[in-house]
Protein backbone atom coordinates (compact mmCIF):
# COMPACT_ATOMS: atom_id res chain seq x y z
CA UNK A 1 0.00 0.00 0.00
CA UNK A 2 1.39 3.19 -0.81
CA UNK A 3 2.31 6.25 1.83
CA UNK A 4 -0.13 9.06 1.61
CA UNK A 5 1.39 12.07 3.32
CA UNK A 6 -0.96 13.81 5.95
CA UNK A 7 1.65 16.81 6.16
CA UNK A 8 -0.13 20.67 7.15
CA UNK A 9 -0.83 21.17 3.79
CA UNK A 10 -2.91 17.65 3.01
CA UNK A 11 -4.93 18.27 5.94
CA UNK A 12 -5.71 22.29 5.09
CA UNK A 13 -6.66 20.63 1.78
CA UNK A 14 -8.74 18.16 2.96
CA UNK A 15 -10.04 20.70 5.51
CA UNK A 16 -11.21 22.98 2.87
CA UNK A 17 -12.87 19.84 0.86
CA UNK A 18 -14.83 19.13 3.67
CA UNK A 19 -16.04 22.71 4.75
CA UNK A 20 -16.80 23.61 0.73
CA UNK A 21 -18.88 19.96 0.43
CA UNK A 22 -20.77 21.04 3.91
CA UNK A 23 -21.66 24.66 2.16
CA UNK A 24 -22.53 23.65 -1.13
CA UNK A 25 -25.28 21.42 0.64
CA UNK A 26 -26.85 24.13 1.97
CA UNK A 27 -26.94 26.06 -1.13
CA UNK A 28 -30.49 24.38 -2.28
CA UNK A 29 -31.82 25.58 1.15
CA UNK A 30 -30.48 29.15 0.77
CA UNK A 31 -32.00 28.78 -2.95
CA UNK A 32 -35.26 28.26 -0.91
CA UNK A 33 -35.65 31.18 1.49
CA UNK A 34 -34.40 34.04 -0.39
CA UNK A 35 -36.01 36.82 -1.73
CA UNK A 36 -34.97 36.80 -5.71
CA UNK A 37 -36.05 34.80 -8.21
CA UNK A 38 -34.60 31.56 -8.99
CA UNK A 39 -32.97 32.09 -12.17
CA UNK A 40 -31.99 35.19 -10.54
CA UNK A 41 -30.43 33.15 -7.81
CA UNK A 42 -28.39 31.33 -10.01
CA UNK A 43 -27.33 34.03 -11.61
CA UNK A 44 -26.01 35.84 -8.61
CA UNK A 45 -24.02 32.42 -6.95
CA UNK A 46 -22.06 33.03 -10.18
CA UNK A 47 -21.47 36.55 -10.70
CA UNK A 48 -20.45 36.74 -6.92
CA UNK A 49 -17.36 34.76 -7.76
CA UNK A 50 -16.09 36.42 -10.16
CA UNK A 51 -14.00 38.28 -8.46
CA UNK A 52 -12.37 35.56 -6.66
CA UNK A 53 -11.67 33.28 -10.00
CA UNK A 54 -10.04 36.77 -11.65
CA UNK A 55 -7.92 36.65 -8.84
CA UNK A 56 -6.95 33.24 -9.17
CA UNK A 57 -6.47 33.77 -13.16
CA UNK A 58 -2.99 33.65 -14.57
CA UNK A 59 -3.60 34.17 -18.69
CA UNK A 60 -0.99 31.90 -20.33
CA UNK A 61 -0.19 31.64 -23.83
CA UNK A 62 -0.44 28.69 -25.77
CA UNK A 63 0.20 27.52 -29.55
CA UNK A 64 -4.01 26.25 -29.59
CA UNK A 65 -5.33 29.55 -28.02
CA UNK A 66 -8.26 30.65 -30.53
CA UNK A 67 -11.72 31.46 -31.91
CA UNK A 68 -12.07 27.31 -31.74
CA UNK A 69 -10.91 27.00 -28.02
CA UNK A 70 -13.11 29.85 -27.04
CA UNK A 71 -16.25 28.82 -28.82
CA UNK A 72 -15.76 25.29 -26.87
CA UNK A 73 -15.62 27.10 -24.05
CA UNK A 74 -18.58 29.45 -24.20
CA UNK A 75 -20.40 26.64 -25.09
CA UNK A 76 -19.34 24.81 -22.18
CA UNK A 77 -20.35 28.22 -19.66
CA UNK A 78 -23.89 27.74 -21.20
CA UNK A 79 -24.43 24.32 -20.80
CA UNK A 80 -23.24 25.18 -17.10
CA UNK A 81 -25.23 27.97 -17.42
CA UNK A 82 -28.39 26.15 -18.14
CA UNK A 83 -27.39 23.56 -16.12
CA UNK A 84 -28.23 26.08 -12.76
CA UNK A 85 -31.32 27.59 -14.17
CA UNK A 86 -32.72 24.59 -14.49
CA UNK A 87 -31.62 23.53 -11.31
CA UNK A 88 -32.77 26.44 -9.54
CA UNK A 89 -36.49 26.54 -11.24
CA UNK A 90 -36.76 22.75 -10.09
CA UNK A 91 -36.44 23.59 -6.55
CA UNK A 92 -39.47 25.61 -7.12
CA UNK A 93 -41.42 22.99 -8.20
CA UNK A 94 -40.42 20.20 -5.88
CA UNK A 95 -38.41 19.37 -3.00
CA UNK A 96 -34.95 20.28 -2.15
CA UNK A 97 -34.21 16.77 -1.57
CA UNK A 98 -35.36 15.66 -4.71
CA UNK A 99 -34.16 18.92 -6.78
CA UNK A 100 -30.50 17.90 -6.14
CA UNK A 101 -31.23 14.10 -6.49
CA UNK A 102 -32.65 14.66 -9.98
CA UNK A 103 -29.48 17.31 -11.03
CA UNK A 104 -26.98 14.74 -9.46
CA UNK A 105 -28.75 12.01 -11.65
CA UNK A 106 -26.70 14.54 -14.97
CA UNK A 107 -23.57 11.80 -15.17
CA UNK A 108 -25.76 9.00 -16.19
CA UNK A 109 -27.32 10.68 -18.93
CA UNK A 110 -24.43 11.55 -20.14
CA UNK A 111 -23.08 8.68 -19.78
CA UNK A 112 -25.49 6.98 -22.06
CA UNK A 113 -25.37 10.43 -24.62
CA UNK A 114 -21.82 9.01 -25.12
CA UNK A 115 -22.46 5.55 -25.47
CA UNK A 116 -25.53 6.50 -27.89
CA UNK A 117 -23.82 9.56 -29.86
CA UNK A 118 -20.49 8.44 -29.45
CA UNK A 119 -19.58 5.10 -29.13
CA UNK A 120 -17.33 5.83 -26.05
CA UNK A 121 -16.83 2.40 -23.81
CA UNK A 122 -18.40 2.11 -20.24
CA UNK A 123 -16.33 0.26 -17.74
CA UNK A 124 -18.34 -2.53 -15.98
CA UNK A 125 -17.07 -1.11 -12.93
CA UNK A 126 -19.07 2.26 -14.27
CA UNK A 127 -22.21 0.55 -14.84
CA UNK A 128 -22.33 -0.68 -11.36
CA UNK A 129 -21.84 1.88 -9.98
CA UNK A 130 -24.16 3.65 -11.95
CA UNK A 131 -26.76 0.63 -11.25
CA UNK A 132 -25.94 1.13 -7.24
CA UNK A 133 -26.56 4.81 -7.08
CA UNK A 134 -30.21 4.62 -9.45
CA UNK A 135 -30.96 2.18 -6.59
CA UNK A 136 -30.32 4.75 -3.59
CA UNK A 137 -31.91 7.11 -5.34
CA UNK A 138 -34.60 4.98 -5.48
CA UNK A 139 -34.51 4.32 -2.04
CA UNK A 140 -34.08 7.32 -0.81
CA UNK A 141 -37.44 8.54 -1.92
CA UNK A 142 -39.32 5.46 -3.64
CA UNK A 143 -42.66 7.14 -3.61
CA UNK A 144 -41.59 9.70 -5.83
CA UNK A 145 -40.92 7.14 -8.68
CA UNK A 146 -43.83 4.83 -7.92
CA UNK A 147 -46.87 5.14 -10.53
Amino acid sequence: MKHMDTGPHHRRALAALITGAVLIGFAPIFVRLIDVGYTAAAFWRTALSLPVLLALWRPRRSVDDGRATLGWLWLAGAFFAGDLVVWHQSIRYTSVANATLLANLAPAFITLAAFLLFAEKVSPKFLLGLVSRARRCRGADGRQFQH
